[in-house]
């Protein structure tokens, strides 16, 4: 819900967004929906990764990987 509240104040219209999220058991498939649908067609939103809460510990390797893949 703050996500959403934040999306709803500001103007995302034209902007990139880079979704990542540490998330529980629902994964990061109706997060991303969620952030879809609240933000304006314009905006363009870039391959996500989720982290599930778990492995946190373990996924710093994942996540520079995913950071330098999407910074191209």
């Amino acid at each position: 819900m703050p996500v959403l509240t934040f999306l709803e104040e500001y103007d995302f219209a034209g902007k990139t967004v880079i979704p990542f999220c540490a998330h529980g058991t629902s994964g990061i498939e109706a997060i991303l929906r969620e952030l879809k649908s609240a933000l304006p067609k314009s905006a363009t939103v870039l391959e996500p990764i989720g982290v599930y809460r778990a492995e946190l510990l373990q996924s710093k390797e994942k996540v520079q990987r995913w950071v330098l893949k999407t910074t191209k």
